[in-house]
């Protein structure tokens, strides 16, 4: 699991295992001055502020509390940069509270240092969140000595936290040790309070198997995951649709293990039936659509056309070239290169089917898109254009655009001529664009 998607998995696990405040509701204020909405807009957080100036002990635990559901919004959905304002300013107000009324506030204070840990991992700063995590470590841990029951889980999910730091830091011995530490932890519960903590040790068997497997112990990986995958599939059974996210990450992880395994057909088993759940939340949660949707329908979308089963490849590729140019919208200039290589790959499936109109589109926008990316990285990119080129030049050749399919093809070649090393590939290239020519 790549790092982007593995603090995509990690802040969606925390949001599912409450680390952050609950909501706080209009309850908590008198009527006359509760906010219409009780939820997280600037403007409830705004009024929270007035009234925790008018009365800080009443009401600045309830700004901390609502700047943590705050944090966990933007966290959940991979923006962490937003996510670590509110989470950094919950942090102050906890400390600030801990230490005006000495032994209260510390199990806040704890979730405070886990939740801003989320957000400092995204962005490198890995010792300030490992730091949180061990002072988390070290609060729950005494305040599990007068209240194990209530305790111990928060526990558990402060190792696994400082797990997640040491697979940042390529300590994989030590993430084991800590994810493991957990597990014993969840496993106990889940033995005396099944209802209650299946769903804790079925995540915690899916974070250590992400451990195994980006630490490369495929095996052992393979085995947390299909442990995890069978107790999905039992909490699914009798709570109707409430773990299909987190069925859609295990499947998903497993999917690429097996990849690395080169177990293909099992590969496609997995993430056909992520992508069935995927598609069924998809309008719930678009944010973790758009981010694990396009490498399951690629690798799909191949597999397929190996099996020549072509309306389901085209469909595959359709739908994400459809998910980069949503997201491309939303951030524009920072999809080039998917979106470039997307469309290549949808071009030629076109091309393969004989749809030589709709292939010449994919490859004009691809070779687009794709010059784009390599003006920011030509030794990458430039062969991906001048691949692109060709294939266009052999779609007018097939029109009988025989001087544009001239030009291409020759511009393919300089382009490969340019590149620097002596890439077979490249010769090969190079080869297919000049028997292209010869037939013109």
């Amino acid at each position: 699991m790549n790092k982007l998607k593995r603090h995509f998995y990690f802040a969606f696990v925390m949001a599912a295992a409450s680390i952050s405040a609950q909501p706080v509701f209009a309850a908590d204020v008198p009527a006359e001055v509760a906010p219409a909405n009780a939820g997280i807009s600037a403007e409830n957080i705004l009024r929270y502020r007035q009234l925790a100036e008018k009365d800080p002990e009443q009401y600045l635990p309830q700004l901390a509390k609502l700047l943590g559901v705050q944090g966990s919004t933007y966290s959940v959905v991979g923006k962490m940069k937003e996510a670590r304002i509110p989470y950094e300013e919950a942090l102050s107000i906890y400390r600030q509270l801990s230490q005006k009324y000495p032994g209260h506030y510390l199990a806040e204070l704890a979730g405070a240092l886990i939740n801003v840990g989320i957000p400092y991992e995204a962005e490198h700063r890995l010792q300030e969140a490992q730091a949180g995590y061990e002072e988390a470590l070290r609060i729950y841990r005494k305040l599990a000595l007068n209240n194990p029951e209530m305790y111990q889980v928060k526990v558990a999910i402060a190792l696994n936290s400082l797990s997640h730091s040491y697979v940042d830091q390529n300590r994989f011995d030590d993430a084991v040790a800590a994810s493991e530490g957990a597990l014993t932890i969840h496993r106990q519960l889940a033995k005396s309070q099944p209802l209650l903590y299946t769903p804790y040790l079925a995540e915690n068997l899916t974070i250590l198997a992400n451990v195994h497997s980006d630490a490369g112990r495929l095996k052992e990986a393979l085995v947390f995951y299909e442990e995890a995958i069978a107790l999905y599939r039992t909490l699914m059974k009798t709570n109707g649709n409430r773990h299909q996210m987190e069925m859609v990450w295990v499947l998903r992880s497993r999917g690429l293990l097996y990849r690395k395994q080169n177990r293909q057909k099992e590969a496609q088993f997995d993430f056909e039936e992520a992508m069935t759940i995927l598609h069924q939340v998809a309008g719930k949660i678009p944010e973790l659509y758009l981010a694990m949707a396009p490498t399951m329908l690629e690798f799909l979308a191949f597999q397929y056309e190996a099996q020549q089963r072509y309306q389901d490849a085209r469909i595959s590729f359709e739908e994400v070239v459809q998910i980069y140019r949503q997201s491309e919208q939303a951030n524009p200039g920072s999809l080039f290169a998917q979106l470039g290589r997307s469309l290549l790959n949808l071009g030629t499936l076109y091309h393969r089917e004989g749809r030589f109109d709709d292939a010449q589109q994919a490859y004009e926008k691809a070779i687009a898109f794709l010059r784009q990316a390599a003006k920011k990285n030509p030794e990458t990119f430039q062969a991906y254009v001048a691949n692109a080129m060709i294939n266009l030049g052999m779609v007018y050749r097939q029109q009988k655009q025989v001087q544009s399919a001239r030009l291409m093809l020759d511009e393919a070649i300089s382009i490969l001529k340019a590149l620097p090393g002596k890439s077979p590939q490249h010769q090969a290239d190079i080869d297919r664009a000049n028997r292209v020519l010869q037939e013109l």
